[in-house]
């Protein structure tokens, strides 16, 4: 039994086309993004103790930034609701601004002030005394890119709009 009267699907195309035309949707594509930058690897913690004992994992951005991750993702979601919310509309532009400078502080808190990161800096300091140097190192990984990218968008969604 087959239906007469099929849902239209829409290509690819046709979803770019909508993304790239509408500054809401460019919003809404700014939030999902920075919700995926945040539950990638956002911070890679590569260890160097010689003698065939080389390890690296990583911390997704919530696990590394805490608490500025969460505002950051509730700031980008804010610029996201203020193209629907009337009461938010005149706060547009300062929303993708402040989207912009919470993506900023939870890279800076994600890599400089991980929970791992003073535990770290002491296990450094110590191997230092041995004579062994930096054995531990932190560094940045594909979340803080795309974090970066989420910011991007907003920025250039709230450039559009002015």
């Amino acid at each position: 039994m087959s239906d007469s009267n099929p849902v239209p699907q829409a290509d690819l195309k046709q979803l770019i086309a909508t993304l790239r035309s509408s500054n809401p949707a460019k919003a809404i594509l700014a939030a999902v993004v920075a919700l995926i930058a945040l539950l990638l690897p956002f911070v890679t913690i590569s260890t160097n103790l010689g003698m065939g004992m080389d390890q690296s994992g990583y911390l997704n951005g919530f696990q590394a930034a805490g608490w500025a991750a969460w505002l950051a993702l509730i700031v980008f979601a804010a610029a996201a609701a203020s193209w629907y919310v009337i009461q938010l509309a005149p706060y547009r532009l300062i929303l993708a601004g402040a989207a912009i400078v919470a993506a900023l502080l939870a890279i800076i808190v994600g890599l400089y002030f991980n929970p791992v990161a003073g535990q770290l800096g002491e296990v450094n300091a110590a191997m230092a005394q041995l004579g062994a140097g930096n054995a531990i190192s932190i560094g940045p990984n594909v979340g803080i890119v795309f974090l970066l990218l989420a910011a991007a968008v907003s920025g250039a969604v709230a450039w559009k709009a002015r």
